[in-house]
């Protein structure tokens, strides 16, 4: 049979396809249509895989639902994805596509074609892949321990992977455990945890604490995509780091694994984090709570579009984090978070690893309620040095970021440069903070390269500090351009939505803008009309999805 295929595919410059379903009892399983695996743990599944790998691309299908409903086609069978194969065809992992309508004598027929779907700050998803059905890997309420893995490691990174519309429950560990894969894409998956376990977090890609691959550099080119993960055990969504941090180089840990990158190490490039809802993070249990965490070593990433409500049906008592920590630099655009359990975006320090702290941008933000009352509740707060760090922000600049109702019960700024950063760091622009509990801008003296064109209202303290304060009555004399004028967002009532925070029609903060220096659209990818307006939506915005982003460097595969 494994001959055969062999002969068709080398035939076939369109690719090979195989197919799996779980219900299917035949004993000829090969993987063809019409004798499909029960899972690619079969004899010989991954044989014929990688085998066809070496003349093409490879697309395996997975039985979306059950013959006769609609329900998902549920295993209880984890997939570990073991393409040894090294060339640069895809191998494509489909969950959603295909469905067998007859198991007992297998036909297959289309379910549903997932296309790209963003609904920032939407209470309830619609989007057609998220209804449609798809192949599930643990039972819901009960689960699998890592329904998703890979045998990829630091010494043997595979790459060249796309999944796509599976539904994964975990009941141990991760949700999926992707690291040391290159070359990867995940989209229109959703991932969540049952409660209870003892670790996570909730889909890990990136390096797993071992250095970059083969102790040199990546792994590169990810990118993650229209997904929801929800409910998970600890962080929604973790892009791993270097070594556990602190203390990272030169610590034993780069001894032991024998790293050679010491204080510049390359954890993966050109890594996008876009269109995905995290939400209801550390639900299942845990002791942080992040939407996106970001650790060190990553270079040219982009993560835009997301959103984050991490406090939706709640989350484990102990646990903290922001919505997104980010200690890798690049372009953070267009993302909407909502009730974090700390901090709503958090530049961090970077521990021992320069890569990725020349420069960061953190634009078109909507923040919304940042008032947990756990530790630090700004909006956004670039974080100042701990103890044993090294490695600073050498560039922020903040645009065009609407923040409303932060720090109320702990006395935080709305947005804070903290002590200890480097002189001339940050530049402040085009921001709208509304409600905050301290400052509306907070910054250690000398921080700042250049703050203006801001819109303050109802700040507990002053409207801006650094290294002395600045009334409303005297701003002009700090920030020229800057107001003190309710913004008039559409609306700030409950429940939350990110069209909300667009502007009225006569809001002081329209056409009160500098134009920034290469333009950028808003929030909802619309093209900014000139005098730019403060806040993250512009005036002229449509209110509908973004299309496809261009100009992004990160490979899409």
């Amino acid at each position: 049979m494994l001959f055969i295929a062999g002969i068709c595919q080398a035939a076939n410059p369109q690719g090979t396809n195989f197919y799996v379903d779980a219900n299917f009892a035949g004993s000829s399983r090969n993987g063809g249509s019409s004798n499909p695996w029960q899972s690619l743990n079969d004899n010989g599944a991954w044989n014929a895989i990688n085998s066809a790998l070496a003349n093409g691309p490879v697309t395996v299908y997975f039985s979306a639902r059950q013959p006769s409903s609609n329900s998902n086609e549920v295993t209880t069978i984890p997939l570990s994805i073991s393409r040894i194969n090294t060339s640069s065809n895809m191998l494509t992992l489909d969950g959603i596509s295909q469905y067998n309508t007859n198991t007992s004598s297998p036909s297959w027929a289309s379910n549903v074609t997932p296309a790209p779907c963003w609904q920032a700050g939407a209470t309830t998803l619609t989007c057609d892949w998220y209804t449609a059905s798809k192949f599930q890997i643990g039972a819901t309420g009960t689960g699998v321990t890592i329904p998703m893995t890979s045998t990829s490691s630091a010494s043997n990174c595979q790459g060249y992977v796309t999944i796509q519309g599976f539904k994964l429950v975990r009941s141990e560990g991760q949700i999926a455990n992707l690291t040391y894969m290159h070359d990867l894409t995940v989209q229109y998956v959703e991932a969540s945890a049952v409660k209870g376990g003892s670790y996570g977090p909730g889909v890990y890609v990136g390096p797993a604490n071992s250095g970059p691959c083969n102790g040199s550099s990546g792994p590169d080119n990810v990118t993650v995509q229209y997904n929801y993960f929800h409910d998970t055990y600890e962080d929604c969504f973790y892009d791993g780091a270097s070594t556990p941090d602190p203390p990272g180089y030169p610590s034993s840990e780069y001894q032991s694994e024998k790293l050679t990158c010491g204080t510049a190490c390359p954890t993966g490039a050109n890594h996008l984090i876009q269109y995905n809802t995290m939400e209801s993070c550390a639900d299942a249990g845990g002791v942080e709570n992040v939407g996106i965490n970001i650790k060190d070593g990553h270079s040219n990433m982009t993560v835009r579009g997301n959103t984050i409500r991490a406090t939706k049906a709640g989350f484990s008592p102990n646990a903290i984090g922001p919505g997104i920590n980010l200690e890798s630099g690049g372009l953070y655009d267009g993302n909407y978070i909502e009730a974090p359990a700390t901090v709503a975006i958090a530049p961090q320090i970077g521990w021992n690893n320069s890569v990725g702290r020349s420069s960061l941008t953190i634009q078109n933000s909507i923040i919304v309620n940042v008032n947990n009352g756990i530790g630090r509740n700004s909006g956004i707060e670039v974080f100042g040095p701990n103890s044993g760090a090294t490695q600073l922000w050498q560039s922020i600049d903040l645009y065009n970021n609407s923040v409303y109702n932060a720090g109320e019960n702990t006395g935080d700024s709305c947005i804070s440069i903290d002590s200890g950063n480097p002189s001339g760091v940050a530049t402040v622009q085009n921001n709208i903070v509304e409600t905050c509990g301290g400052n509306g801008l907070s910054a250690a003296s000398g921080t700042l390269a250049a703050h203006d064109y801001n819109n303050y209202y109802n700040t507990t303290s002053a409207p801006i500090s650094y290294g002395g304060t600045a009334s409303c009555s005297g701003i002009t004399g700090s920030e020229p351009h800057s107001i003190c004028a309710n913004p008039q967002f559409v609306s700030t009532g409950t429940p939350y939505n990110a069209t909300n925070f667009s502007l009225q029609s006569n809001s002081p903060a329209l056409a009160a803008g500098m134009t920034i220096s290469p333009p950028f659209p808003d929030f909802f990818d619309d093209t900014r009309s000139v005098p730019w307006d403060l806040g993250s939506i512009g005036q002229n915005t449509g209110g509908g999805p973004p299309q496809a982003p261009t100009g992004v460097t990160a490979v899409v595969n």
